[in-house]
């Protein structure tokens, strides 16, 4: 930092006051004391940088004035600055306006926040120093030339900390530690997801036997299945074979039936034969009663083919209700199957589309966890005072930045993703499938209902019980028409019976004749339809083992169905268990590498904290160096200082870490308070001056000015020419140096001077070339 120019306004005894140093390089200050020639050159650059001065802030307000102001100037690292500061009390809590700006090619430029504290935060960053740290060594203020001689070896220790940028090691060791143990978490977290995986993996096998044994129960289930069809189909054909040559048997029986019909109305025809011979003399005496018979005959057979025609019709619609019936239970059962496949069918497909849901949100999820983790990285490069040249060379932070440049590219894919539509992914057709599916399912179970069964059963029944009052009926009638027939069959043989009773012998021998003959034919009949029974009776019996397997294979279809949802719930939980054994794998790589990451970050830790120990050790020796070189120039008594870095414990055995300052001269080592005030201010001098030299030399912003307020009163002729002499050397290393002094043999020093006077309340100043 190079100061350029100064404007005040108000500002200590200063009414208003400017200067341009933009062509000085050295100068000396001088005046009268009051002029200002400190609060110009030393309290207005230090309080509009810092806000902070010898005296309090509201103090230096000039007296009669509310408010006060100073704009400074300054060059550093060729770019040039403008910092204003303003402080009000015209209000009980007091104002403070701070403004920083930067000269570019647009002009000047605002750097910072809009609060105060923001802007000063600025400036102490681009000039990375604070004002503890330019009053000890690059501002000689009046007073404090023993700052840092006087200080303790702590204070010492940390203002040099403060010169070499050490905080920024312990910054970036924090970083690193608090990596490590961000790390560490994530490795118990993972080591406690993989124990709960590994579990969960450790029952693949015996979800695999389970699956084993199931499928092996599934193919026997099979083959019983099938081997009970077999036999079903076995079974039919056989009595299909059977059922023709029951037909062959079904035309004897008629034509056994017929002739015993025959047979039976030859013996029938036989005995009313005697009868109509016992008879015919009653007949003839009963005429009117076989009249009255006969009517009555008539008439029910009348009522008789009534109650045939009802009993036929009756006989109908029962056999048509009992075969609707039969066959709506039939499809009933075969219904609920194919709604049971229809129902697995659907809970496939909903299954199908959960998982793809599931492994659309897994991957969202990874996402999202990845942008956070590397998003979290990325916020501390804000957080760390170190520049980007910095960050783009440290291993620590490099992999934030390379996160950096990354995560644009994985919130592109994080919003691609959720964009998407899994279950359209996994199978585009699927609303249209499960619609489908849906509406099948819901046409069979509208198909048949318990109502319409519970209806056709009760339909058979009610038919049944009429069917059998009409067949009592009919036997009724039958056996009144049997009653009334014999008298009735006498009406025409009361006409005939004197005719027909030499007939009646005649029919009688050729109704003998006839009967012989059809005993012969059903004794021929009986031989040929012999077996009949038991081919009708296996015909029976196989059909009851035909629907006994068929409820078996019913059974083993239900067990089968039972054993292949069993074993697609087993394949399920060998699915789960086969991604915890692939998460397993995942989680093992994914720990490895954290475990190479938090070993790389324990490094740095052990890294950033040798790294300050090492920079002292290697400063300290080039400080000492520095100082006694400027000692030489100007001391007469031969002085020299040493840096002790280390020193004995006072307690126990050992060495303590310390930064002393020991004095020695010709006439030996002796305590700085032992010295003359000229001596300290040598020793003091030569300290500030080798410290601002160094600050001057480190890394990043460079304070090129060095300012001397007073101080040298106490040095004698000798020792004021030894001081001009190395402050004109000195030029060599600082662009601009000011220094503020009475002593005359001083104020030639510089081919430029300044002088300050104030001849009225106008402070005036004067730069000679």
């Amino acid at each position: 930092m190079r100061l350029l120019a100064l404007t005040l306004q108000d500002f200590g005894s200063v009414e208003s006051a400017s200067v341009n140093l933009r062509d000085v390089e050295s100068a000396t200050i001088s005046g009268v004391n009051g002029s200002g020639k400190s609060t110009v050159f030393v309290d207005a650059p230090l309080w509009a940088l810092f806000g902070k001065c010898r005296s309090d802030t509201d103090s230096m307000i000039r007296l009669g004035a509310v408010s006060m102001s100073v704009c400074l100037w300054f060059s550093l690292d060729g770019h040039e600055y403008r910092v204003t500061r303003a402080r009000s009390k015209a209000t009980k809590a007091g104002k403070t306006d701070l403004t920083f700006e930067g000269n570019g090619p647009d002009g000047w430029v605002p750097i910072g926040g809009g609060k105060v504290n923001e802007t000063q935060e600025a400036i102490r960053s681009v000039l990375n120093a604070d004002y503890d740290l330019i009053t000890a060594t690059n501002y000689l203020v009046q007073g404090q030339a023993d700052r840092f001689t006087k200080a303790s070896p702590s204070e010492r220790k940390a203002l040099l900390a403060q010169i070499l940028q050490l905080d920024i090691y312990d910054t970036l060791r924090g970083a690193a530690s608090q990596k490590n143990n961000y790390l560490a978490g994530e490795l118990t977290g993972l080591a406690e997801r993989l124990a709960e995986n590994e579990v969960i993996a450790g029952r693949m096998s015996s979800w695999a036997s389970a699956m084993d044994e199931e499928k092996i129960k599934i193919e026997r289930l099979t083959g019983e299945t099938v081997a009970l069809r077999t036999q079903v189909n076995s079974l039919r054909e056989a009595i299909g074979h059977k059922e023709g040559s029951l037909k062959e048997h079904a035309l004897r029986m008629d034509v056994l039936a017929s002739t015993k019909t025959r047979k039976a109305e030859c013996d029938f025809r036989l005995q009313l034969i005697h009868s109509r011979q016992q008879g015919h003399k009653v007949i003839i005496a009963k005429g009117d009663e076989i009249r009255l018979a006969a009517d009555a005959h008539e008439e029910m057979k009348v009522q008789l083919s009534n109650a045939e025609r009802s009993l036929n019709l009756s006989q109908e619609q029962y056999d048509i209700q009992v075969k609707f019936t039969y066959g709506l239970t039939e499809r009933d059962l075969k219904e609920k199957a194919t709604l049971e496949r229809m129902q697995a069918v659907l809970a496939e497909l909903q299954f199908g589309a959960q998982r793809a849901r599931d492994t659309h949100l897994g991957a969202l999820k990874e996402l999202q966890g990845e942008i956070i983790q590397k998003g979290e990285q990325v916020k501390r490069l804000d957080e760390l005072p170190c520049y980007e040249e910095l960050q783009e060379k440290c291993p620590y932070t490099l992999e934030a930045v390379e996160f950096k440049g990354a995560l644009p590219k994985l919130k592109y894919e994080f919003e691609k993703w959720q964009g998407k539509d899994p279950v359209k992914e996994w199978n585009p057709d699927y609303q249209k499938e499960y619609d489908s599916r849906q509406s099948q399912i819901k046409n069979l179970m509208h198909s048949v209902t318990p109502k319409d069964l519970a209806t056709a059963r009760a339909r058979s029944s009610t038919l049944e019980a009429d069917l059998l009052q009409r067949k009592t009926d009919r036997a009724k009638y039958n056996k009144k028409l049997s009653e009334l027939c014999i008298v009735a069959e006498s009406l025409p043989a009361l006409r005939a019976a004197e005719a027909a009773l030499a007939l009646l012998k005649d029919d009688d021998a050729a109704e003998r004749l006839s009967a012989r003959i059809l005993d012969g034919e059903i004794k021929a009949l009986l031989v040929q339809c012999s077996g009949f029974e038991e081919v009708a009776s296996w015909i029976d019996g196989a059909r009851v083992q035909v629907v006994t397997l068929e409820i078996q294979a019913k059974t083993a279809d239900s067990n089968l169905n039972a054993a292949a949802e069993l074993l697609g719930t087993y394949r399920k939980e060998w699915d789960v268990t086969r991604e915890a054994d692939i998460l397993c794998v995942k989680i093992r790589q994914e720990a490895k590498e954290k475990e190479l990451k938090r070993d790389a970050a324990r490094k740095l830790v052990e890294l950033y904290k040798a790294i300050p120990i090492f920079l002292m050790e290697e400063t300290v020796p080039n400080l000492e160096s520095s100082c006694n070189t400027i000692l030489e120039q100007i001391s007469t008594t031969g002085m020299r200082i040493t840096l002790e870095t280390q020193k004995a414990r006072k307690s126990k055995e050992g060495l303590v870490d310390t930064l002393d300052i020991l004095v020695r001269d010709r006439f030996g080592e002796r305590p700085y308070e032992n010295y003359s005030g000229g001596e300290r201010f040598r020793i003091d001098l030569a300290v500030r001056l080798g410290l601002a030299d160094l600050l001057r030399h480190r890394a990043g912003s460079r304070i090129d000015t060095l300012v001397i307020d007073e101080g040298l009163g106490t040095l004698d002729a000798e020792g004021l020419e030894l001081l001009r002499e190395c402050l004109v050397k000195l030029e060599t290393k600082f662009p601009c140096i000011l220094v503020i002094s009475h002593v005359e043999a001083v104020l030639g020093t510089f081919p430029t001077s300044i002088t300050v006077t104030k001849p009225n309340v106008t402070t005036q100043i004067e730069v000679m070339q």
